[in-house]
């Protein structure tokens, strides 16, 4: 995943950061039911009022939509200040008519090598004044411009050929 402040020069509170959290199948597997689910860390919080995007490239097409509500969650743990967000991309494909299985470039038959199979989710959090947590380790509640904000991503999902599931991390942050 990675960050982008797409507010004023610098992270600071009321900024916008734009994440995209990027993933990839590999070309000689397919798998299905997709899950991603990322966990922003406190000083953020999810931003509402933009709805999430997906794009997925396979075997040359791209599809891009935006996520219903029904297929995200947010819960804000107020004990830790922490978001947890879930993307269920498997879903949203299907409700948007689309295969939810997603076929590696070379995956089976498939001797054409085209631009990999490939996706972005993008969603907004928006740095705050103070951090949600009741102890925050510095002891300082207020969100300053040096502070590091996390973001931590897995994504789950079902090889198609045994059944096994995979699961892959990645993080990203600001500071």
């Amino acid at each position: 995943s990675n960050a982008n402040d797409i507010g004023g020069t610098g992270y600071t509170p009321g900024d916008t950061l734009e994440y995209a959290l990027d993933f990839q199948v590999s070309d000689y597997f397919s798998q299905d039911n997709l899950v991603i689910t990322d966990v922003t860390g406190d000083g953020q919080l999810f931003d509402g009022a933009f709805t999430p995007t997906y794009s997925v490239w396979e075997n040359g097409v791209n599809t891009t939509g935006t996520f219903d509500p029904a297929n995200y969650s947010v819960v804000l743990d107020v004990v830790t200040g922490e978001s947890t967000i879930t993307f269920d991309l498997a879903q949203q494909l299907d409700d948007d008519g689309q295969d939810i299985t997603l076929a590696g470039d070379l995956y089976g038959a498939d001797n054409t090598e085209t631009s990999g199979t490939r996706g972005t989710i993008v969603f907004h959090t928006e740095i705050q004044e103070e951090y949600e947590a009741d102890v925050v380790p510095s002891g300082d509640v207020s969100v300053d411009m040096t502070d590091s904000l996390t973001n931590d991503v897995d994504a789950d999902s079902t090889l198609t050929h045994n059944g096994a599931g995979v699961t892959d991390a990645s993080s990203a942050g600001v500071t």
